[in-house]
């Protein structure tokens, strides 16, 4: 299962055909762990193919005189190592090409680190391919470096992601979100904007992401889908309680998945006119502006003069 997955996500198959006959493999080796294991298994994949692998734990890298020595020392013309931050902090300053294997813990406890996450940060974005063995890791990855997977403008010049919201933490946004936002492109921040100049920028593209991992109710969706602008949204119990996918929005779980239904809604005209009309109609039916005045207004009458329990089907 874990070979599927990542011959999925990086082709790994074919690269081997083309890879370098010197290889370095970095990986935590002292205690024989998991990650021991798994970069072990894919030594012997590489030397039955006649590949000259040099296996080497991180920690012991510095005392040789820094990653480069290494590489000169060996000739080797690309890296492999496990874990973005044991492996990666050494792999970054590497001068010859190298791949990332998510470890696991680098992904899930590393992360929530900020003196952790620059480094790893830095080395993901220089690698030449990054491989997760699961989905779920592969998309937690992708949350944390969305960057990965903002490939698309490069291929299409007209597609842009225009992420539109005030700074709430000004530390995150400095240290992090801004860097990132730099070294891609086709991605453009706009501060936070009134409610009428929102409402007009929103007139003007193709469809509202709404790529939240927890939601209540969103409104931006809401006022999408009474503005007829078909919505891609995360598949979460807030967004999926409005949105039915394929009827009156589109539901994702994987940046793969939002590409794909993305790319093939932008193809097909009759899918759109689909879901916008849709969307009108369930806007019209459950959240309608007059009906909710009436309930509240009912709500507030039932707390001033309380006759009874309270107005059944509104809370």
């Amino acid at each position: 299962m874990a070979v599927e997955a990542v011959e999925h996500l990086v082709g790994l198959g074919p690269f081997c055909e083309r890879m370098p006959s010197a290889l370095l493999l970095l990986s935590p080796c002292r205690l024989k762990g998991g990650n021991f294991g798994t970069i072990f298994r894919i030594r012997s994949h590489l030397e039955k193919h006649g590949y000259n692998c040099h296996l080497w734990d991180p920690q012991n890298v510095e005392k040789c005189g820094g990653i480069n020595v290494l590489l000169n020392q060996y000739k080797i013309d690309l890296v492999l190592g496990i874990h973005a931050y044991h492996a990666g902090r050494f792999m970054k300053d590497s001068n010859v090409p190298y791949i990332l294997i998510l470890g696991g813990t680098d992904v899930n406890e590393f992360s929530k680190e900020e003196k952790y996450q620059k480094v790893m940060t830095a080395a993901i974005y220089k690698a030449r391919y990054v491989v997760a063995f699961s989905e779920s890791l592969q998309s937690r990855a992708l949350s944390l470096w969305p960057q990965l997977s903002l490939e698309w403008h490069e291929e299409n010049s007209r597609i842009f992601l225009v992420i539109i919201g005030h700074v709430a933490d000004d530390s995150y946004f400095r240290n992090d979100f801004e860097p990132a936002l730099n070294r891609c492109k086709g991605v453009v921040h706009i501060p936070g904007l009134s409610t009428a100049c929102a409402h007009a920028s929103m007139q003007q593209v193709f469809a509202l992401v709404n790529s939240s991992q927890s939601e209540g109710m969103s409104l931006a969706i809401l006022e999408a889908m009474k503005m007829k602008l078909p919505v891609l949204a995360r598949d979460i119990p807030g967004n999926s309680s409005i949105i039915q996918d394929g009827r009156n929005g589109l539901l994702f779980s994987t940046p793969e998945e939002f590409r794909e239904k993305a790319s093939a809604l932008m193809q097909n005209p009759l899918q759109r006119q689909h879901l916008v009309t849709q969307a009108e109609e369930f806007i019209a039916s459950h959240h309608n502006i007059e009906q909710e005045d009436a309930a509240y207004q009912k709500l507030i009458v039932s707390c001033q003069f309380p006759t009874g329990p309270a107005v059944n089907g509104y809370s």
